[in-house]
């Protein structure tokens, strides 16, 4: 016997089932625009150019080795390029690291900050760098030799103005760490979906790259009044100019890995720190997607909790799991398979069972919490 629809079940029921309609079809698109991307097979041309490769830093002593012999094993002619590390008022041992372990080598620039905060190291970077060609990576993370050769040759070919690239988190062991590793995915693939679709929604400076000159016409680009969201910001900045000129490079050789919070409290505080941003998005795909994907996981608990005042609505609850979790899965399914995790999509089930509570959380915590802590600095 069909229930008899509720003032609550028209309530909670019409509006879900338009929202979860919008949302497979948006999660969908993004599906379609990772298919439509091309893998990139660098061929021998390179960019002719110079290439600046910016990395701010701030506390970072325990992984500033790693990073600085990585890059200097790039296959990318040396001459051809320079790395210009910023120190963004380190109180540990990170400048005198890195002064120490660049002293031999050609190419290498330390600098310190004139300012506080990344974007202004970034700034301080970018009035020092001599390439026409910027790329930008972060302290903490690790790539191949052919990072930046593969990038090089991507631009030389296709000239964009910015390059998204991949950033996908270092394995790890621990249940809840692959359970991060997992949703850490499912934002590298909104990052290459909406890109390829041409209309991109997300961006990571730790691979990152965009021509200096881009610069030029953009007023305020990382907006320096906001402590986080150099790369998002300046993407928003961008695609008011040319937001055709924006492409995510598909190639294993362009991947850089990142290190994934190692606690709960700094996972908490991250996350708190990319949501807060997004109340000064200004970007209508930005904006849309954001609360499109906030509106479904809000209405997935709703309806879950409203199982206790209807048992029915668990019909509803999964319902709406199921229309979620068919875009979700393939999705991450295709990007999975291309960056040979998916061993990853055995915690599938479970992330989905759990990501609503998580996203509506933080989703409002974001919006009202105003206050945390990131590199031993108060915001």
């Amino acid at each position: 016997m069909i229930p008899c629809f509720s003032n609550l079940s028209l309530w909670l029921t019409v509006p879900a089932i338009i929202i979860s309609g919008l949302y497979f079809l948006l999660i969908f698109s993004f599906y379609f625009g990772w298919k439509k991307i091309p893998e990139f097979f660098p061929g021998k041309s390179l960019f002719s150019g110079k290439i600046s490769v910016l990395i701010a830093f701030r506390n970072e002593e325990g992984y500033l080795s790693d990073l600085i012999e990585d890059l200097v094993v790039q296959t990318f002619p040396k001459q051809s390029f320079e790395v210009i590390l910023i120190d963004d008022h380190s109180v540990d041992r990170s400048y005198e690291l890195v002064k120490s372990l660049i002293k031999d080598l050609q190419g290498f620039v330390l600098l310190s900050s004139n300012g506080h905060g990344k974007k202004q190291a970034l700034h301080t970077g970018l009035e020092y760098c001599t390439g026409s060609f910027v790329v930008t990576t972060d302290a903490d993370c690790h790539m191949d030799s052919e990072w930046l050769s593969s990038i090089s040759a991507y631009y030389q070919d296709k000239r964009p103005e910015m390059i998204l690239g991949p950033v996908l988190p270092l394995k790890v062991k621990g249940f809840f760490n692959q359970l991060l590793s997992l949703e850490f995915f499912s934002l590298i693939a909104s990052v290459a979906g909406s890109a390829g679709l041409g209309h991109p929604v997300l961006s990571n400076g730790a691979n990152m790259a965009y021509r200096k000159g881009v610069l030029d016409n953009l007023d305020d680009p990382f907006m320096q009044t906001v402590a986080s969201g150099d790369d998002i910001f300046l993407l928003q900045s961008l695609k008011r100019e040319k937001s055709s000129g924006i492409h995510f490079l598909k190639s294993t050789d362009a991947v850089v890995h990142a290190h994934i919070p190692s606690t709960i409290k700094e996972f908490w505080q991250q996350r708190i720190r990319w949501a807060s941003k997004s109340k000064f998005y200004t970007d209508w795909d930005m904006k849309i997607t954001g609360f499109l994907v906030l509106l479904m996981n809000i209405y997935v608990v709703l309806s879950l909790f409203a199982i206790l005042y209807r048992a029915h609505f668990i019909f509803l609850y999964l319902l709406l799991l199921i229309i979620k979790s068919i875009p979700d899965f393939l999705l991450l399914r295709s990007v999975l398979t291309f960056f040979k995790r998916k061993d990853l999509l055995k915690y599938f089930i479970l992330l989905q069972f759990a990501y609503p509570f998580y996203i509506t959380f933080v989703g409002f915590a974001g919006f009202f919490v105003s206050k945390y802590t990131w590199k031993g600095r108060q915001f």
